[in-house]
């Protein structure tokens, strides 16, 4: 079975009797103290054309953003560029927001394109990665009390 084929593995599968893990190659997740916000908490209005849109932050904003970093690298093609981009509005957007985005990009008629989407996304992105910012000092205090 190829490394593909065997990529996705449940425990019960990973779990192979007699093997002996070194101590070093033992991890456990730490327990977190952060405080997951609501939706509603999370959510970041804006404005295209007179029409509110959502978007709505990501607990796990750099894990989230991981991607789109990857994307920027030298290697990415185009494509996986805009893969990445789609992926992560997808992550971000309310439905109803992607849904309406999307229904404007179909419209032939709509003077709405791509380029102005990845342009929204670029804001985005300034905006989370801001708060993530802002926010980060606040996360390490709490860690350290720990």
């Amino acid at each position: 079975m190829g490394v593909a084929e065997n990529a996705v593995a449940t425990k019960d599968e990973d779990a192979i009797e007699g093997v002996v893990v070194a101590p070093e190659l033992v991890f456990t997740t730490p327990k977190r103290d952060e405080k997951v916000e609501d939706v509603a908490a999370r959510t970041i209005p804006f404005d295209l054309d007179g029409e509110i849109y959502h978007v709505v932050r990501p607990h796990k904003l750099e894990e989230t953003m991981a991607a789109l970093a990857e994307a920027e690298a030298r290697r990415a093609t185009i494509a996986d560029r805009l893969y990445a981009g789609s992926a992560f509005l997808r992550k971000v957007l309310t439905p109803s927001s992607a849904s309406r985005l999307q229904a404007r990009l179909d419209d032939d008629t709509d003077p709405f394109r791509l380029e102005d989407l990845y342009d929204i996304l670029g804001r985005i992105v300034d905006v989370l990665a801001k708060d993530n910012q802002e926010t980060r000092p606040a996360r390490a205090r709490a860690r350290a009390r720990r």
